[in-house]
């Protein structure tokens, strides 16, 4: 009896490579994060000014760069573009946990400049949520052309497709 040599393992091991060729940014957010979380205690003992900034640069620059080379094929220049601007602010908010807050120096200065990315990001994505509600919640609702439009996966459009026609049905039900 062979247990995982030959077809056996590479059948078990193929979906796992498929999915780190495919979203290998997420395998490597992980390892940066665990990284900075283990080495920023040593690396804040010796030199807390330059710490900070390695920091901030894989966490706000390395990160939504390799967000960027890892889906640029998948994704249309706007969707790339709010992404990154989103990891950038999940980096200074990742930094400020990560350094404590006497060692702080350049952080709590992009505090706001975050805050207001957040606000923008938070405003465009609520833009988006209406028009695909509003493609949801029309006569016409194929989900693949919808994925297309929203940049949603299919499967998530189907999702929102089965809730849009129940919450169609009680609205129905109680305007009768």
């Amino acid at each position: 009896m062979k247990l995982w040599h030959g077809e056996h393992m590479n059948a078990a091991i193929h979906p796992v490579r498929q999915i780190l060729i495919q979203h290998w940014f997420l395998f490597v957010m992980a390892v940066a994060l665990a990284i900075e979380v283990l080495v920023a205690p040593v690396l804040l003992a010796e030199n807390a000014r330059l710490a900070e900034k390695v920091i901030l640069l894989d966490l706000c620059l390395f990160l939504p760069w390799a967000y960027f080379f890892c889906y640029r094929r998948n994704q249309s220049t706007q969707q790339l573009t709010l992404r990154m601007a989103g990891l950038v602010c999940l980096g200074i908010l990742a930094a400020s946990w990560i350094i404590p807050e006497d060692l702080q120096h350049i952080v709590p200065s992009l505090a706001p400049a975050r805050n207001i990315t957040l606000g923008i990001i938070i405003f465009i994505e609520l833009v988006a949520f209406a028009a695909i509600l509003k493609m949801l919640f029309g006569s016409h609702t194929d989900s693949a052309e919808i994925a297309r439009k929203s940049g949603a996966p299919e499967l998530i459009v189907r999702l929102m497709l089965m809730e849009a026609k129940f919450w169609k049905a009680v609205w129905s039900f109680f305007r009768k």
